[in-house]
């Protein structure tokens, strides 16, 4: 009989080949978690195929369906449809109550995160060390709330999305969505941003503040997009090098 190889839980079992993954390991009592009770609605029981993809039964079609609206790689199957002629080796993905909340979460969502390449715009507010300290609450508020306002507007009209807000800096992405043109799209948000800091300079010009000095650093490459609210599948941050590529550009202005 084949045999399956399960981590975490560095065990070995023996499986018939009529029955699916999810069955022997249910039979030799491994807590495998599968809310739908195994019939490919939830995909609580999917695991990573670690070796021995080539005895593995293909896909069903319920599972090529909750596989297509997840994205997921060849190399990760729902146990409670795959079924094995040979030895494997697979690791058990969800293992306890806050994997489930993720699961359910990619399923109301649709996405679970991909990896794709993206453009990548850094903004940095230079020259305020002491903006904080020269300027009273009211000040601080008012000068940035105009100049987050006028960055979020110009990033939207370009289908970029702000990544995330960090001190006098802001990131955003082009082509977190299906697109085109986003390398050229982050270049033009870029410089309607630099226009629209002048702008906003003149304004601050004629109520005594000192403007604005803002330097833009963009790149495009490949990133990992990963969901970071539950529930709201626009809220990604991304990781990969080209945010590294970003920082190094923006340091060296």
């Amino acid at each position: 009989m084949p045999t399956i190889n399960c981590l975490p839980d560095r065990c070995s079992i023996e499986v018939s080949e009529s029955d699916t993954i999810l069955d022997a390991m249910i039979a030799d009592e491994i807590p495998h978690t599968h809310v739908c009770g195994g019939n490919a609605y939830c995909s609580t029981c999917r695991i990573m195929i670690l070796e021995g993809s080539h005895h593995c039964s293909p896909p069903t079609s319920a599972e090529k369906a909750l596989a297509k609206k997840l994205d997921f790689p060849v190399h990760i199957r729902l146990a409670c449809q795959t079924r094995v002629s040979g030895d494997v080796a697979i690791r058990r993905l969800i293992l306890n109550n806050d994997d489930i909340d993720i699961v359910e979460n990619q399923l109301s969502t649709g996405s679970m995160g991909n990896q794709r390449s993206v453009g990548v715009l850094r903004a940095r507010i230079r020259g305020v060390t002491n903006f904080d300290e020269v300027n009273f609450p009211y000040d601080i508020i008012y000068v940035m709330s105009r100049y987050f306002h006028r960055m979020n507007k110009v990033i939207g009209q370009y289908g970029g999305v702000i990544d995330n807000y960090t001190s006098w800096r802001l990131t955003a992405l082009f082509g977190t969505e299906e697109s085109d043109r986003d390398p050229e799209r982050a270049v033009w948000a870029g410089l309607d941003m630099l226009q629209s800091v002048r702008e906003l300079n003149a304004d601050l010009a004629q109520l005594s503040y000192h403007p604005l000095n803002v330097s833009i650093g963009i790149h495009y490459g490949p990133v990992v997009l990963v969901p970071v609210c539950a529930g709201d599948s626009q809220r990604m941050t991304a990781l990969g090098s080209a945010i590294e590529v970003v920082g190094r550009i923006e340091e060296k202005k």
